[in-house]
């Protein structure tokens, strides 16, 4: 039975734009191949790792010296830590590709709501939520969508505060570009 969930050896390129899912189903793979081996043969389960990554890999987890401490680092640079408001907001801006189908756009979705963190809530959460996540959507400064996107998590309050900060940021940079050349014309006229 073992040797049908035997993982193959992964050489999944920790840069590449499905790593993160490859490594995870990879990984998952491996746990299952592991806990079906008979544990009265006291398997190494570090050695197991080690055979079964590539050469590139193996230069993450070599200096590991338990089979916890392997897994750590390949998961260190494999599962990029979520934004939730970066997922909420890829979720709200979702549009119908042409040529997709109904069920293919519904899937994608699916895929995009999984990665929400969406969490039981009061209506009063959800409608918070929802303003700040068509706060981010709406504004018209990219650059200040940018700052706000770059939060792992954000409630509606911190969100406009954080955008009043940067909006008043943007007016003063202005404000001090037009009088610094002001100042040089100035100079330069006299």
């Amino acid at each position: 039975m073992d040797k049908f969930l035997r993982p193959s050896t992964t050489d999944v390129d920790p840069e590449s734009a499905d790593a993160e899912d490859k490594w995870i189903m990879w990984h998952d793979n491996s746990e299952a191949f592991c806990a079906a081996i008979n544990p009265d043969l006291n398997p190494d389960k570090l050695a197991l790792l080690c055979a079964h990554v590539s050469c590139k890999l193996f230069k993450i987890t070599k200096s590991a010296t338990t089979y916890t401490t392997a897994i750590s680092l390949l998961k260190a640079r494999f599962v990029k830590q979520k934004s939730e408001v970066f997922a909420r907001y890829k979720l709200a801006t979702c549009k119908q590709q042409s040529g997709v189908t109904l069920d293919a756009f519904l899937d994608n979705l699916k895929g995009l709501a999984s990665e929400c963190s969406f969490t039981d809530c009061t209506a009063a959460q959800a409608e918070e939520l929802a303003i700040r996540d068509s706060y981010i959507t709406g504004m018209a400064s990219n650059a200040i969508r940018r700052r706000l996107l770059e939060n792992l998590s954000l409630d509606l309050s911190p969100a406009v505060k954080q955008a009043r900060a940067l909006e008043m940021a943007q007016l003063h940079s202005a404000s001090y570009a037009s009088e610094t050349n002001t100042t040089v014309t100035a100079l330069i006229d006299d």
